[in-house]
């Protein structure tokens, strides 16, 4: 079965997802700070790390992020 927790605040947004009585993803949203989750960048590859399933990309001028592949 699967739950969506979403705890509301003036100062933020939380959502998490419970699958399995397992938690499976988990996003917060400040309204002081900017939100690249949910946007589409374009980005270079740096480095991909096959043991934790994830890619590490260049966002030029933004600065670094990761990707992570979900199962």
């Amino acid at each position: 079965m699967n739950t969506i927790f979403v705890s509301v605040r003036p100062e933020e947004t939380r959502m998490g997802t419970v699958e399995d009585d397992q938690l499976r993803d988990y996003a917060v949203e400040r309204n002081s700070a900017d939100n690249l989750v949910g946007n589409v960048y374009r980005a270079r590859v740096c480095n991909v790390v096959p043991g934790i399933q994830a890619a590490f990309v260049d966002l030029n001028k933004i600065g670094r992020a990761s990707c992570r592949e979900r199962v």
